[in-house]
């Protein structure tokens, strides 16, 4: 009888130990995603090291893509992972920087859309990633009147004239390009089921077509946002939204192709 007691005893205090680890995981891969790490080495309850690229689902599940894909995945088994490790990119944040606007550029190139951004975004690689960011500093702790001529003397490619002659500051250079692009594949329909899948690309597929027609284009979603889209061939523009259901509010994009939109703001 004791030893029954004993017996379910430790069966109980294993239950938690195994519970305890599942919670440190998850925290630990939360905070890794937090951090931006997307790629991690994995050591399993068997000894084994495995390489896993992880990320959160739609529904909020921590998964792992599947080999040689960037939309499938299964759930990480939590259970079974005793220690990980981040394995971290060699990039410095400065040729991070310079490799995703080049991308940018690219995609723009080939989709044609955005025309009057590919100056801009080269001026900015031009200027290189720590003068860009220092500049975007002094102009905000720079006086306003003192502004101009801070940026006249330190940053003179910063600097150009309106239609009355006069001189002003380009911050739209300095405040959308110090930073690293936000791109992300446009979503109509929600992830993780396959047919909404398919009628994801089935939209997408229309853009393309849309936009090598060079016809004018709208379309909706909803995934755990009201998703649109607008195409505009005469500007050779196109917009991309997530917003709050119901609501006026959430994040805006620029569309660079008919696949992949450009982060811009939030209202």
């Amino acid at each position: 009888m004791e030893a029954t007691e004993a017996t379910k005893a430790t069966e109980a205090t294993k239950a938690t130990d195994v519970r305890l680890q599942i919670e440190t995981t998850r925290k630990t891969i939360e905070q890794l995603l937090n951090d931006r790490i997307r790629k991690v080495s994995v050591t399993m309850y068997d000894g084994s090291q495995i390489t896993f690229r992880i990320f959160k689902s739609s529904n909020g599940n921590l998964c792992y893509f599947a080999n040689r894909s960037r939309k499938w995945g299964n759930p990480l088994p939590l259970d079974q992972i005793v220690a990980i490790k981040p394995i971290k990119s060699i990039k410095s944040p400065e040729q991070k920087w310079r490799d995703g606007w080049k991308k940018v550029i690219a995609r723009l190139n080939k989709s044609g859309l955005w025309e009057d951004l590919i100056p801009d975004i080269q001026l900015a690689l031009l200027m290189g990633y720590d003068k860009l960011n220092q500049a975007y500093q002094d102009y905000w702790e720079a006086d306003a009147k003192g502004r101009l001529d801070i940026f006249q003397t330190k940053y003179p490619e910063l600097v150009k004239i309106n239609d009355e002659g006069n001189p002003y500051v380009n911050s739209s250079v300095i405040w959308s390009y110090h930073r690293m692009p936000k791109v992300k594949k446009m979503r109509f329909t929600k992830s993780g089921r396959y047919r909404d899948s398919n009628r994801n690309d089935e939209i997408l597929k229309t853009i393309q077509e849309k936009m090598d027609a060079k016809e004018k284009h709208r379309t909706w979603g909803r995934t755990s946002y009201d998703v649109s889209f607008e195409y505009n061939p005469e500007a050779n523009r196109a917009w991309y939204s997530e917003q709050f259901k119901d609501c006026g509010n959430g994040h805006y994009y620029l569309a660079l192709d008919s696949i992949h939109a450009l982060f811009a703001e939030d209202d």
